[in-house]
């Protein structure tokens, strides 16, 4: 009998089994048929693994998403217009654009949401987005202001001129180094001028 034959399937699944444990897949959260749906101006919320995310979900009870872009449809790609602290060292913070695949994958979100602000407005809010590219990131969160922008100030201050507030819910928060009236990402997501997309 032939013991070679019989065990060298089984080695050849162990080898495959080391190989995608020591290298693994990062894909994006969100189902392909969803992005047959999405419109500029739609709202996209995460989850975050890393401790910033942890900062601010721990500023509100019973928070589900710690980060918020918008949707930006350009030459039939769908993009994601977001400021956000430097994720790499090779990156300086700020307003930047990304695709949707990035903003989604499984390294940097754990769960995600798609919400849409009711009326016809998402194009023009997601065209006043595309004017703060390059805007840096406001690590003060001064809502006074949109010299520098952080997450949700970004998309608040970019639906604000088409009449939708999405200001109605500041929350205090009251954490060491964290301390102030703040924007949260849940408190917009929580507003019921907001339509489900998708959620997962």
């Amino acid at each position: 009998m032939n013991y070679f034959s019989l065990f060298s399937p089984l080695f050849a699944g162990f080898l495959l089994l080391v190989a995608s444990d020591s290298t693994p897949v990062l894909r994006s959260l969100i189902p392909i048929e969803t992005y047959a749906q999405l419109k500029s101006g739609d709202l996209i919320f995460r989850q975050g693994s890393d401790t910033a995310s942890a900062v601010v979900l721990a500023g509100k009870t019973k928070s589900i998403y710690s980060h918020v872009g918008m949707i930006v449809i350009k030459n039939k790609a769908a993009l994601v217009i977001h400021a956000v602290p430097a994720e790499t060292k090779n990156e300086v913070g700020g307003v930047k654009l990304e695709s949707v695949d990035l903003f989604t994958r499984s390294d940097r979100a754990v769960h995600v949401a798609i919400m849409r602000p009711q009326y016809n407005v998402g194009e023009n809010a997601a065209k006043k987005a595309l004017t703060y590219i390059g805007k840096p990131f406001d690590a003060a969160f001064n809502l006074q202001d949109d010299s520098a922008l952080y997450c949700t100030e970004l998309v608040a201050r970019s639906y604000l001129p088409f009449n939708i507030n999405l200001y109605k819910k500041l929350q205090i928060v009251r954490l060491p180094f964290f301390n102030g009236q703040f924007l949260l990402p849940q408190d917009i997501f929580e507003q019921t001028q907001l339509i489900k997309v998708w959620i997962g």
